[in-house]
């Protein structure tokens, strides 16, 4: 399976995720959930969309590893992170970690 094949059957049947970035987790887990609007790969790589306008865009062949309830993506080129609320962010290095509820 291709990493978006194996993200769709990770989250099918789940609405909640949280997640943490290469730095550390984004607020407070349990009281932050997020679900998940589509995911979809283009020529640039791999990008999650969130209801709630957070967008995950990692460039380059990634790897997606589960782990129970969490999927750890790593081995990006780059990360975006955008968030409406505030200015978006750049990892070249880390892990992504959703954990779903």
């Amino acid at each position: 399976m291709n990493a978006l094949d194996v993200i769709n059957a990770w989250v099918d049947g789940y609405d909640s995720f949280y997640f943490f970035l290469p730095d550390g987790p984004y607020g407070r887990p349990f009281d932050n959930q997020y679900s998940i609007d589509k995911i979809e790969m283009d020529e640039v790589g791999l990008n999650i969309y969130f209801k709630e306008g957070v967008v995950f865009c990692f460039y380059g062949d990634v790897e997606v590893m589960e782990d129970y309830d969490k999927l750890i993506i790593s081995k990006f080129t780059k990360f975006k992170f955008e968030d409406v609320s505030e200015a978006a962010r750049y990892y070249d290095y880390g892990e992504v970690i959703l954990t779903r509820f």
